[in-house]
């Protein structure tokens, strides 16, 4: 989970902010009506890692994105490779 404070942002942070940051992770990460918490915090993870995942543009601009034969790096997957 990341956790918004000063020491983690290269700008000041009010105190009601942090405190809102973490309540509002502290809601993602308890089970909702379809997914257990690790997944949804999961799923935030993969959600935030998409824009700059070099596979996921590839295929965003193929004709056919699944016919690429990929596999994904790094610490998010994307959901590509059907794993946690």
């Amino acid at each position: 989970m990341l956790v918004m404070t000063d020491e983690t942002s290269p700008y000041s942070v009010r105190a009601d902010l942090v405190a809102a940051h973490a309540r509002a992770w502290d809601r993602l990460a308890r089970p909702g009506t379809w997914l257990d918490g690790p997944t949804r915090i999961w799923v935030a993870a993969e959600t935030r890692h998409a824009p700059g995942c070099a596979l996921c543009m590839r295929r965003k601009a193929a004709l056919s994105p699944y016919a690429m034969e990929a596999r994904m790096t790094g610490a998010a997957s994307c959901g590509t490779t059907g794993s946690r």
